[in-house]
């Protein structure tokens, strides 16, 4: 290990910067930004000692709850990496950058691109708009818009103008991969071959075969054009964008039960400490739902009352996760 004064350890520094501002790039770029670095500080270089220089920022990065992590992107097929807050829960990054009222939109969105029907993985920019009406109070359009830009902009979500639907980027399957399979297991696409999330790939085309895999692990996982799960002839059927509208998969249960009950106790128990009666109001409105009593309330303008302020903070909590939870990715 370089002393910290060193050209080496001044170009670690160097890389370290570009990737704290980028948050991902892909591999070649990384490579780049490693040779780069160097010239900057006159530090030796040599494309072959790459692998040691990338475990040296790694490392460094480990000890501030840091990680970068590699994937291949289901969209180019290009090695990508993203750098991933191990410390706090997958939403610990987005509630440091993003108010109430924003995070309530982008966790709405997350769960409409995940639990969409026929396994696309997407969703139109007009539901994506609709969205901001279901919250309390309602997000002007203009506003989403701004948001979609901006969560684009990081690298959160991808955006893709020939079909006009909103998709997960590279960084947030990566970040949110532990919250999507705790949250939404029954949604969980697993490739057959790497094990990763798929959300967009092959499928296979046999009624109850859960055969997946990335377009990228198909020739590897593939053999005499059979399915390697069900044996039966390979015909996949796309996985993804392409698949909305096929009716193959309608939608199933969105959450978890368990944890469906888990929030109604909460806010219940939350609402008679403060003198709201969540429960004589569900008896009487027998139509309303549950996702009524979740919408947290935007701190600019809210028409609550206090009381009612104070019990959805409870539910809401969950939504800001604490920056000292201890829980990683």
């Amino acid at each position: 290990m370089p002393n910290e004064g060193s050209p080496t350890a001044l170009a670690r520094r160097a890389y370290l910067q570009a990737i704290l501002s980028r948050r991902s790039l892909t591999e070649s770029q990384s490579k780049h930004l490693h040779r780069s670095a160097c010239k900057v500080t006159r530090a030796p270089y040599s494309e072959d000692e790459y692998g040691e220089f990338f475990d040296q920022v790694s490392n460094s990065l480990s000890k501030v709850g840091l990680e970068i992590r590699r994937l291949i992107d289901q969209e180019t097929n290009v090695a990508t990496l993203a750098l991933i807050n191990t410390k706090g829960d997958e939403m610990a990054q987005m509630a440091t950058n993003y108010s109430a009222s924003e995070l309530a939109f982008i966790k709405r969105l997350i769960q409409a691109i995940f639990t969409a029907e026929d396994e696309a993985y997407s969703l139109t920019s007009i539901n994506a708009l609709r969205l901001g009406g279901e919250l309390k109070p309602p997000m002007s359009k203009r506003t989403c818009e701004k948001l979609l830009e901006n969560l684009v902009s990081k690298s959160w979500f991808s955006y893709s103008a020939s079909s006009g639907r909103y998709k997960f980027s590279t960084r947030s399957i990566l970040e949110l991969e532990g919250y999507l399979r705790n949250e939404f297991p029954d949604f969980v696409l697993e490739c057959y071959h790497c094990k990763n999330l798929v959300t967009k790939g092959l499928a296979c085309a046999k009624p109850n075969c859960k055969l997946r895999l990335h377009l990228h692990c198909q020739r590897a996982s593939i053999q005499s054009d059979r399915c390697s799960l069900c044996k039966s002839s390979w015909r996949p059927l796309p996985v993804g964008e392409e698949s909305a509208g096929s009716g193959r998969k309608p939608k199933r249960t969105r959450r978890r039960a368990s944890e469906e009950e888990e929030e109604e106790a909460d806010e219940l128990e939350q609402g008679e400490e403060n003198g709201v009666d969540f429960a004589r109001d569900r008896l009487e409105e027998p139509t309303s739902t549950s996702t009524d009593l979740k919408r947290r309330p935007d701190s600019r303008g809210s028409s609550l009352d206090a009381g009612a302020e104070e019990a959805e903070a409870g539910a809401a909590k969950r939504f800001r996760p604490s920056e000292r939870a201890s829980s990683s990715t």
